[in-house]
């Protein structure tokens, strides 16, 4: 009798030690992410956080984070969906035509943000010879996009009522729009940093720039989210809570910091040369706010009034996570 409840207690003890150690041992390994993000100022965010070794790998937030830069949001968000990557980065109406063109599926964002820089970082440049005065004379031209400015390039088109029949938008990788533009492939060729300053230089002054911004498109400016799956938010909660801190703790730092900052964002667009760095007039990168849910579904309404993608609901889909529900 004696042995067995010495026995009866030593598994008791193990069980007791299980539930106390195992969880301690989960929460104390730092979680390991891969983040795609796609090059441009709200990817340099991301970049810092995992190259400042007080961000991402610190005591408070323990994430191991792999970054992988995805020039196609269409392509990181298949990836996400398939369980590929754990989260992707992306732009705010990229991330609303794959919904549109995925019904069944749905994303969830974690973090929703807003940048907003001293200088544009986009525009629409033109061959020489090649009348460019107003935005009617988009009609008859052959527009070179990449796969980050077809999307807003659209949106363009819709808002100022032009007829698409008579313009041929053509995709490009977003190194090959300059030497498109050069040999006369394109008319016209809709850029971003890095290769917004490059044209610059060929081409002169672009027909206009910030393009994105409200004046054309008339909608909030796009921002990104920080979007993962249901099913990892569901199964991972751990490394969801832990990446948003980190983001978080990294806004804080980033505002602080703006000279490491502006370094970071060169980095994420691919900038090498302090020059051109200097050009981009980096220094004054503020993140506006927190985009909310009101201000993501203006932006889907107005794409869809622009026959660019059908309207969803934001709410209803439950594609923001609140919160109180993002607290370790």
């Amino acid at each position: 009798m004696k042995h067995l409840l010495t026995a009866v207690i030593v598994v008791l003890v193990a069980v007791l030690l299980t539930i106390l150690i195992v969880p301690m041992v989960k929460y104390a390994q730092p979680v390991e992410v891969t983040i795609a993000v796609e090059p441009s100022l709200s990817a340099a965010s991301i970049t810092y956080a995992e190259a400042k070794s007080s961000i991402f790998p610190s005591q408070d937030v323990k994430v191991k984070a792999k970054i992988i830069v995805m020039d196609n949001p269409k392509q990181a968000l298949d990836d996400l969906n398939q369980g590929k990557i754990q989260f992707a980065l992306m732009p705010w109406p990229e991330a609303l035509r794959w919904m549109d063109e995925h019904p069944k599926d749905t994303l969830r964002c974690i973090l929703s943000e807003e940048f907003k820089v001293g200088a544009p970082q986009d525009g629409i440049f033109a061959r020489k010879g090649v009348k460019l005065d107003k935005i009617t004379d988009l009609e008859g031209k052959k527009i070179g996009v990449s796969a980050l400015t077809e999307l807003p390039m659209k949106a363009i088109i819709g808002s100022a009522q032009l007829n698409a029949s008579k313009i041929t938008i053509k995709l490009y990788p977003k190194d090959k729009l300059i030497p498109a533009l050069e040999s006369g492939e394109v008319d016209l060729i809709y850029a971003l940093e890095p290769y917004f300053t490059e044209a610059l230089g060929k081409f002169g002054k672009p027909y206009d720039e910030g393009a994105m911004m409200p004046k054309w498109i008339k909608a909030p400016y796009w921002g990104s989210g920080l979007f993962v799956t249901p099913k990892y938010l569901k199964e991972h909660k751990l490394a969801v809570v832990r990446v948003n801190k980190g983001m978080e703790m990294t806004y804080d730092r980033i505002g602080k910091e703006s000279d490491s900052a502006r370094i970071f964002a060169a980095k994420t667009l691919g900038i090498s040369d302090p020059k051109v760095t200097s050009n981009m007039n980096l220094t004054e990168i503020v993140r506006a706010q927190d985009m909310d849910a009101a201000t993501i579904q203006d932006l889907s309404d107005k794409y869809e009034i622009y026959g660019v993608l059908k309207s969803i609901n934001i709410t209803e889909k439950k594609i923001l996570v609140p919160r109180e529900d993002l607290r370790e």
